[in-house]
């Protein structure tokens, strides 16, 4: 078992020369139900593995942790990931400097309300594993972007569905004079929301570009596509 703080796997590249990589084909799960434990924490190593992580709600933890530098592109591919109230299932953090991307492709559950299945800060990511939101005020993507040096890209491949209430499925923003581009190539399906609960397909404020290449299918008195700059 993994105390607090813990983590459960853990992969670092230091070389450009060589990849690291895990392999994990053993299936099973990691319960991550105590305080700050981290399922799987990727330092520029490539992760395949089939993996299913629960990640429990009061616990602040994460499910996997990706960053990455400036060597080469890096791959997390293979995991189920379900998010409970609270807590966040993927974290993608890019060097603000670097043109590789961050490539992902796992399934995520968000199950819980205010709760993020995948958290973009910085430079490129690329997503091509489905997203579901049954939970209420969550998101299915965050994508931030402080830095002013080089826009943050989104590319979204996969499917999206928003089911609970004043959810969003890809969620952008900005500050300072960073940039950020939304690049959606996968159907998005909003349902229906009530007056006051209002859940939208993509949301993107100040400095954020969406640039939409499928289709939408939006429910009663839900959002397709919101833009407040």
């Amino acid at each position: 078992s993994v105390g607090e703080e813990g983590i459960y796997n853990y992969v670092k590249n230091i070389s450009p020369d060589k990849t690291a990589v895990l392999y994990d084909s053993s299936g099973g799960y990691y319960d991550i139900n105590r305080t700050k434990q981290v399922g799987i924490y990727s330092a520029g190593g490539d992760v395949y593995s089939n993996k299913t992580i629960n990640v429990r709600e009061g616990t602040d933890s994460k499910g996997v942790y990706v960053e990455n530098g400036l060597l080469r592109d890096i791959t997390v591919s293979g995991l189920t990931v379900n998010v409970e109230s609270g807590e966040t299932g993927i974290i993608a953090k890019n060097d603000p400097l670097s043109q590789k991307s961050i490539i992902l492709n796992n399934n995520i559950n968000v199950t819980g309300n205010s709760a993020e299945g995948l958290l973009h800060e910085e430079g490129k990511v690329i997503n091509s594993g489905k997203i579901i939101i049954n939970g209420t005020d969550s998101f299915g993507i965050i994508s931030v972007v402080k830095n002013s040096v080089n826009p943050g890209e989104l590319n979204n491949y996969a499917a999206i569905d928003v089911n609970g209430q004043s959810s969003v499925g890809i969620y952008g923003a900005t500050a300072g004079t960073g940039a950020l581009i939304i690049n959606n190539n996968a159907l998005i399906t909003v349902a229906a929301s009530s007056e006051n609960q209002v859940s939208a397909g993509i949301y993107g404020k100040n400095n954020t570009v969406i640039n939409n290449n499928s289709d939408l299918n939006i429910g009663e008195n839900s959002v397709g596509i919101y833009s407040d700059s």
